[in-house]
């Protein structure tokens, strides 16, 4: 079963990997690259929930909370949050 997360604006659904790189990508300097917290990242769970990622599909701004939760398996979505 793959975890998926889901963009509450676009409702497109991709990994926390593919979320990382996208918000990643947008860190330009040292200071903003070391508060990053990765996405999968378990403590990310709890200091995260101010933060905002970056959707790879509309490329727009997202806080850590908002950001649906879905499972994929076997080619059907189960939607649990």
């Amino acid at each position: 079963m793959n975890k998926l997360q889901g963009c509450p604006i676009c409702d497109s659904l991709h990994t926390g990997d593919e979320w990382d790189k996208a918000t990643l990508s947008m860190c330009n300097n040292r200071e903003m690259r070391r508060k990053f917290i990765p996405f999968s990242s378990s403590r990310g769970m709890h200091i995260s929930k101010k933060s905002q990622y970056k959707c790879p599909n509309c490329n727009k701004y997202v806080y850590r909370i908002h950001i649906k939760e879905s499972y994929l398996d076997d080619d059907e979505i189960i939607k649990t949050r």
